[in-house]
Parts: C-alpha cells; structure tokens; sequence
C-alpha cells in the first residue's frame, strides 16, 4: 500500500489508447503500418529544422565549444551523439542545411577529439521504435536505443 502521504497523489493506471505510447504522446502510426500521418509529421518535422536565422550560427557554435571546454575542464567526457531517425526524415531534410551541420559537427569532433557515436542511419531501428520520423516512443525505442548504445559503449 501506498503511504498515506503519496496515496492521493497516485493516478490510478488506465489503458492506454493505441495512439499514445506509454508517457501518453500521441503516435503517428500504429505499429507495422505507415501511413498518410507519418509522412505528414516528416514533412512538417523537416521544415520546422531549419535554421531561421543565420545571424546566430556562430554563437551556437562557440556555446558548444564553450561547453566541451568547460567539461574537459571538470574531467567529463564529452561525447558527439547522434541519434536514431528514419530515411524519410533525412529524404526531406534540406540538403545544404544537412550537410552543413555534419561538417560543423565533424569539425568540432575533430578538433576536440571527440568520440562520435553515430545513429542516424542505423538500421538496427525501425519504425516501431519511433513516435514519428525523428522522435523515438517511450514503448520501444527508448530502451532500444539505451540498450543499444550501453553495448556499444562498452
């Protein structure tokens, strides 16, 4: 039982609906099966990771740096992640921002030495590890990717 201070605050667990993974975001898709919702949400994710405004390139990137340097300063390892995301998603991405932002990236992993760990294009993922083409669900993907990158770390 819970104690008497927690039990109000407990919600009781309900069944989910089969467009909600476990933190209750909605789904795009249901398992196995793409449709017209999930090339939606890729057109829309593509077009809303774009950069707006040029002008702040720079200063992101000497924060980033400012960042690396202040953990080699305190002994932390700093480590260049690269999540997993589906074909559809890179497909639609606009290509000059795209590989802009891999030569920034490299550039900066180079220069630092930083381990890179690389999960863009891997096929251990599928569909059902992902919400929608970029964000993986809380059902499966996230402890994919946990697992995943625990083992490849070691």
């Amino acid at each position: 039982a819970n104690p008497p201070a927690m039990r109000d605050k407990v919600i009781p667990w309900r069944r989910r609906p089969l467009r909600e993974d476990s933190l209750g975001h909605e789904r795009t898709h249901t398992y196995g099966a793409r449709g017209e919702r999930w090339m939606e949400s890729a057109h829309w994710l593509a077009g809303k990771h774009l950069i707006d405004n040029w002008d702040y390139l720079a200063e992101n990137v000497g924060t980033y740096i400012d960042i690396i340097r202040m953990c080699r300063s305190n002994n932390i390892e700093v480590i260049l992640l690269r999540p997993p995301s589906t074909g559809e998603y890179f497909d639609l991405m606009e290509s000059a921002q795209a590989e802009l932002s891999d030569s920034i990236a490299m550039r900066i992993a180079r220069r630092f030495g930083l381990r890179v760990m690389d999960y863009r294009h891997d096929s251990r993922f599928s569909d059902d590890d992902f919400t929608d083409p970029v964000h993986l669900n809380t059902d499966r993907g996230a402890g994919h990717f946990t697992r995943t990158l625990f083992s490849d770390w070691n």
